[in-house]
């Protein structure tokens, strides 16, 4: 393998010569963390503050800005450990997560006069010596980090890392200021991205009044004045099963029709559409499987599953079928489907089932809900455009945001490998 020149060889790959690798062990003392779970955690009030895996995994970003990141509280009734508290530069590692996703860590910043615990299901760990702020946040987040706990990773449900095992792992280190400079620049990515999604999450607020207003009535458009109408939803369409879907189909990636599951809701896209499937069917397969045909422009569900599912509604774009586990609505010929879609959004379909193991629908239930619509089809349709407009300022803005994580994904590499060098004295 040819080295470039200024660069060397080492265990993790070839990095620029003024660049060291340094074990785990030797960058950080490691405390211990507590074991409260999330009941003893509040939003609002208290003295300790808590970092939660859970959060880490899901929540914070690489870098917490304690001053303005919403971190829990714990109750002010729990008997808190001592213990030591979280400061500025310290990391707080997942050791447990349902994927390979554990590991991930968020590096602590401006901590002032806030008290933080590291929490249950957490690494604790404090770096030895200065480093930049940020480098070390986003090099444990790194692929090229994370593959190095890959074979450590136990667990079948759940995933986890031991602490013996963390502290085999290495680091790279540049000089502290190549840190900086990357670290900065990954920051100001971040900041595109948190700006991106604040104009995301206002846009959402926006929609969700406009749909308060427009699809209870409560404002008209201009030029209608029509009385709206009460109908049950059997009254407004009819509802179609789905079908068993043998093991043996799935995975088919061509075909006429579109074969839909549950963990269909899941694929990336118009969150508002079904529109790519993992499985497709044939004309003779449909016949054999005798599946139902769901038209296209009919809203599609879950009728079983968790309420996160229940909750979910989508529209089809084109004729498909559709597992034993959902359901579809087929609108009436005097009813726009786009409006229908967004009407079903408001209704909250967990609510209408009894809190079990397995929460099922059946089309008695959803049948007899009352609904009140516009009398006619053109107000229906002026309703669903401007609906349908803002889901496009969304799907607009999550694509922009996306190219921009895309971004980060690419500085990251080349950045914290030395690939592409930063230098700012």
């Amino acid at each position: 393998m040819n080295i470039p020149q200024g660069y060397k060889q080492t265990e993790l790959g070839i990095i620029p010569e003024d660049w060291e690798v340094k074990p785990f062990s030797q960058i950080f003392d490691m405390y211990p963390n507590n074991t409260y779970p999330r009941d003893c955690m509040n939003d609002s009030r208290g003295v300790v503050r808590n970092i939660h895996y859970g959060d880490v995994l899901i929540k914070y970003p690489t870098i917490v800005d304690a001053e303005k990141c919403a971190i829990p509280y714990l109750n002010e009734d729990v008997k808190i450990k001592l213990q030591k508290l979280v400061q500025s530069g310290d990391i707080i590692i997942a050791d447990t997560a349902e994927d390979e996703t554990v590991g991930k860590c968020v590096e602590i910043k401006n901590v002032g006069d806030n008290k933080i615990v590291a929490g249950l299901h957490t690494f604790f760990c404090r770096p030895t010596a200065p480093f930049a702020a940020g480098w070390l946040g986003y090099y444990i987040n790194s692929t090229n980090y994370h593959n190095q706990l890959i074979p450590y990773i136990t667990g079948i449900k759940v995933s986890s890392i031991s602490r013996t095992a963390i502290q085999e792992t290495k680091l790279l280190v540049p000089p502290i200021a190549e840190q900086r400079a990357i670290a900065e620049a990954l920051s100001d990515v971040d900041g595109l991205i948190a700006a991106v999604d604040k104009k995301i999450a206002k846009k959402r607020l926006l929609k969700q009044g406009a749909m308060q207003q427009l699809l209870t009535g409560k404002k008209r458009l201009p030029g209608f004045t029509d009385e709206w109408i009460d109908r049950s939803l059997s009254q407004l369409g009819s509802f179609i099963s789905g079908n068993g879907f043998p093991i043996y189909f799935q995975g088919n990636k061509s075909g006429k029709y579109p074969f839909f599951k549950v963990s269909d809701f899941n694929n990336r896209g118009n969150e508002r559409c079904l529109m790519h499937s993992n499985n497709y069917i044939s004309e003779s397969t449909k016949e054999r499987l005798n599946c139902n045909i769901v038209p296209a422009s009919s809203v599609i569900f879950a009728k079983i599953g968790a309420a996160i599912f229940l909750e979910r509604k989508r529209l089809s774009t084109k004729e498909c079928c559709i597992d034993n586990n959902m359901m579809a609505f087929s609108p009436n010929e005097y009813i726009d489907a786009n409006y229908i879609c967004f009407l079903l959004q408001t209704i909250s379909f967990g609510e209408l089932v009894e809190a079990t193991a397995l929460p099922s629908l059946g089309a008695k239930i959803l049948g007899s809900i009352i609904l009140k619509v516009p009398n006619t089809l053109n107000e229906q349709q002026a309703i669903a455009t401007i609906l349908s407009d803002m889901d496009k300022e969304i799907a607009d803005l999550e694509a922009q945001r996306d190219k921009y994580r895309l971004l980060k994904s690419g500085m990251m590499q080349k950045l914290l490998t030395g690939q592409i060098r930063l230098k700012r004295e």
